[in-house]
């Protein structure tokens, strides 16, 4: 553990007490107490295949904020298990006093695991074979591989090595994704766009429907002629349906349906693009030709609805 500065203390750091769960631990390796991510238990029949999350937030015997996070993706196949896991171990000052090794008053552990198991008789076995461990000014360089055994248990997996156990939750898109933006065009006006995503997913199977609303705002107070007003915009509505991969999915559109307005007089087709799970379960990639952006999953429901958008049908 780092030795701290000994500065004046910094109270807006204080805030972040209320963040965490205080549990004590200290070791530089896996604690022994899971706390599980906010994802859907699965059925007893879940495939190993796919992103599993683990997190765990506790206070060190120094009295700062550890949170230790892990993001695993594997492949199972005929038996045999092989895929990695990213863990990042997040230390932050409790008192606002900087950090020696860094001279902040927060550091990240990063490291990257390569494993290989088997299955037998629904027991899974699990080797880390490598680990690249990210340079640092707090990083001493220092890991151990482990073995596991592991079990699905109500769907979730319950991994144990020697000294310590954990249980990991599999990544579920079911929900709620969101993307913003907003920009000045070439030509002086601000642009925003917004799109909302309702995913459903059943197993490897994902559906459900896109949103996107775009507007623009004139840079002069001139009205726009197609319209007479100050701003347009447009709103579009696909269905869409797509196989998830392990940590990628395919998603392929439907002709959307799109809001007509005398500003509005652009065609559309089909198309598809590619979802890609990262590291961080509320995060998602969203790649389409050469435009992507990310999704950032909401923990509620959001306040573009479908029923925002009455709409008429474009045609084929």
């Amino acid at each position: 553990m780092c030795i701290k500065k000994t500065t004046s203390c910094r109270v807006a750091y204080l805030i972040i007490v209320s963040l965490f769960v205080f549990l004590g631990c200290t070791k530089l390796e896996k604690s022994k107490v899971p706390v599980g991510s906010h994802n859907n238990a699965q059925s007893e029949e879940t495939s190993l295949s796919g992103v599993w999350d683990w997190k765990l937030e506790l206070v060190t015997d120094d009295g700062d904020f550890r949170v230790e996070r892990e993001s695993w993706v594997l492949r199972e196949n005929k038996g045999k298990v092989s895929g990695s896991y990213q863990r990042r171990v997040t230390v932050i000052s409790r008192d606002g006093k900087p950090f020696e090794c860094s001279g902040e008053t927060s550091y990240n552990l990063d490291a990257e695991f390569k494993v290989e198991g088997s299955v037998r008789n629904k027991t899974i076995e699990f080797k880390e074979k490598a680990v690249k461990v990210n340079p640092g000014p707090c990083e001493k360089g220092q890991r151990r591989l482990d073995e596991y055994t592991g079990r699905l248990v109500n769907g979730e997996l319950v991994l144990k090595w020697d000294g310590g156990e954990q249980t990991l939750k599999k990544r579920v898109l079911t929900g709620v994704w969101v993307w913003d933006d907003s920009r000045t065009l070439p030509d002086g006006d601000r642009a925003y766009s917004r799109e909302v995503w309702h995913i459903v997913q059943d197993k490897q199977k994902l559906r459900g429907i896109r949103l996107r609303r775009d507007m623009r705002s004139s840079r002069d107070d001139k009205p726009y002629r197609c319209n007479g007003r100050l701003n347009m915009g447009r709103y579009v509505k696909w269905d869409f349906e797509g196989d998830l991969d392990v940590d990628t999915a395919k998603v392929v559109y439907d002709i959307p349906v799109v809001k007509k307005s005398p500003c509005e007089n652009r065609s559309f087709k089909r198309g598809e693009g590619i979802l890609k799970l990262g590291y961080e379960d509320y995060i998602m990639d969203f790649e389409m030709n050469s435009f992507n952006y990310k999704l950032v999953r909401q923990g509620g429901c959001d306040l573009m609805q479908i029923g925002d958008i009455h709409v008429d049908k474009t045609g084929k």
